[in-house]
């Protein structure tokens, strides 16, 4: 089960890096705070005011946080490791080399 947590928690973050096309930085340092799923919303770090935020990024953030609580959350960061806090820079960039990679595949 925890599998299919960690699948749509790189979906989430794929649809933020490349729908919403918010950087690596931005996206690591989101907190469930800055969810405004009900409004359609997210507010970035360097920003205080929401942003709005498409139709599939909305339902792979919903996907994903339904089913987070799998990966035992100890901390307010959205996107979560295996040890339940925030995901590492490093592991980050690794996730966007390999979607790029898989990306170019498909194209």
């Amino acid at each position: 089960k925890s599998e299919e947590a960690y699948e749509a928690r790189d979906k989430a973050m794929a649809a933020l890096f490349l729908i919403e096309r918010i950087s690596r930085e931005q996206i690591r340092n989101l907190s469930v705070l800055d969810l405004n799923l009900e409004e359609e919303e997210i507010r970035l770090s360097f920003k205080k005011e929401f942003r709005h935020i498409k139709k599939e990024t909305l339902w792979s953030l919903r996907n994903y946080l339904r089913g987070r609580t799998r990966l035992n959350p100890i901390t307010d960061w959205v996107f979560v490791n295996k040890k339940g806090i925030k995901i590492a820079e490093s592991s980050f960039k690794g996730f966007i080399r390999k979607l790029k990679r898989l990306r170019c595949e498909v194209i």
